[in-house]
C-alpha cells in the first residue's frame, strides 16, 4: 500500500511540470507578443518602463494592448523597428538614427512622431499603416518617407520624397487603399524630388491635400487615372504642364509672397471642366438674348 502510494506521488511529481509547461504554452498562444527594437535592443514591456543602457531611449506601454510611447532623449544609435499596432515616438531632445537600412520600420497600423526636439535619420522611414508627423522637426536627409496608409504632416519635414504606396497593407488593420497625403496648415515641407500618392479606391477623391499652405514653385495637384484600379495623384507645375520632380517647398509663408498662388486641385477625368460649363452657359445665354432681340425687331416692323 505504501509502495503504491509512493509510486503515485512520484508519478504526480513527474507529470506536474509537463502540465505546467502545457498550460504556459496554451496561455502564451492566446497572448499576442509585440516587439520594439531600438538600436538592436528589445525595449518592449507590457508591465514596466524599459530603457536602453545609455538611458536615451525608453518605452512605456499604453493602456490598450499593442500601444505605447517611445521617448527619445538625445538618442544616437541604430534603427527602430516595431510591430506595435499603435506607436508614438516622442522626441524630447534632439536625436539621430544612423543605419544602413530603413531607419524607422513599422508593420503596425499607426506610427506618430511628435515632440519639441529634432529627429534626424540617415535612411528611409517605411510604415505599413498611417504615418503622422504631429510636431517637431524631422529630417530624412536624402531618403524617403513611404507609407501604405495615410500620411499626415503638421510639423517641419525635410526628405527626398514623400510617397503613398498602393500596395496591399501587410497589417489587416491599416487602411492603405483609403490613404491620402495630408499636409496641414502648420506644416513646413521640403522635398528634393517629389510628392506622389498612389491609391486603389474611388473613395479617395484626392490623393494629396494641401490645407491652407502653398507651394514654391507654384503648383497644382493633378489626379491621373492609372491602369486598372490604381490612380496617381502628383504635384504638377501651376499650369499642369509637367510633374514637379526637381524639388518642392510647401508652407503657409509661400501664400503671401508675390507670384506664389495657392495650390489648386485638378481632376484628370472625362467629366466637363467647370470653366467649360460656364462657357457653354454664357454662350447659350447670349444666343437666346440675340434671338429675343431679333424677334422684337421683327414685331416692330
Amino acid at each position: 500500500m505504501k509502495k503504491s502510494l509512493g509510486l503515485k506521488i512520484c508519478a504526480s511529481i513527474l507529470v506536474a511540470p509537463i502540465f505546467a509547461s502545457f498550460a504556459r504554452g496554451a496561455f502564451a498562444a492566446d497572448t499576442p507578443t509585440y516587439s520594439i527594437k531600438v538600436g538592436g535592443s528589445e525595449l518592449y514591456s507590457a508591465t514596466e518602463k524599459k530603457e536602453n543602457i545609455e538611458e536615451t531611449a525608453s518605452f512605456e506601454a499604453g493602456t490598450k494592448e499593442g500601444t505605447g510611447t517611445l521617448t527619445l532623449n538625445g538618442y544616437a544609435g541604430g534603427s527602430i523597428t516595431t510591430d506595435l499596432t499603435d506607436l508614438t515616438i516622442n522626441v524630447v531632445k534632439d536625436s539621430t538614427i544612423t543605419s544602413t537600412t530603413k531607419s524607422i520600420y513599422s508593420t503596425g497600423s499607426a506610427l506618430t512622431i511628435m515632440g519639441t526636439g529634432k529627429l534626424e535619420v540617415s535612411n528611409s522611414i517605411e510604415v505599413s499603416g498611417t504615418f503622422t508627423q504631429e510636431s517637431g522637426e524631422l529630417t530624412v536627409k536624402d531618403n524617403d518617407i513611404v507609407s501604405k496608409g495615410t500620411i499626415k504632416i503638421n510639423g517641419k519635414v525635410t526628405a527626398r520624397s514623400i510617397s503613398l504606396s498602393a500596395a496591399a497593407p501587410t497589417n489587416s488593420n491599416s487602411a492603405a487603399t483609403y490613404g491620402k497625403i495630408l499636409i496641414g496648415e502648420k506644416a513646413n515641407v521640403t522635398v528634393s524630388k517629389d510628392i506622389t500618392a498612389n491609391y486603389t479606391t474611388t473613395a479617395t477623391a484626392k490623393g494629396i491635400e494641401l490645407t491652407k499652405v502653398c507651394a514654391s514653385p507654384a503648383a497644382s495637384i493633378i489626379n491621373i487615372a492609372g491602369t486598372g484600379t490604381i490612380k496617381t495623384s502628383t504635384v504638377f507645375s501651376a499650369d499642369g504642364s509637367k510633374a514637379i520632380t526637381g524639388g518642392l517647398k510647401i508652407a503657409s509663408s509661400y501664400c503671401t509672397e508675390a507670384g506664389k498662388s495657392s495650390s489648386t486641385t485638378k481632376d484628370d477625368t472625362k467629366n466637363p471642366d467647370t470653366l467649360d460649363a460656364v462657357y457653354y452657359y454664357v454662350a447659350a445665354l447670349v444666343a437666346s438674348s440675340a434671338i429675343l432681340i431679333y424677334r422684337r425687331h421683327l414685331a416692330k416692323r
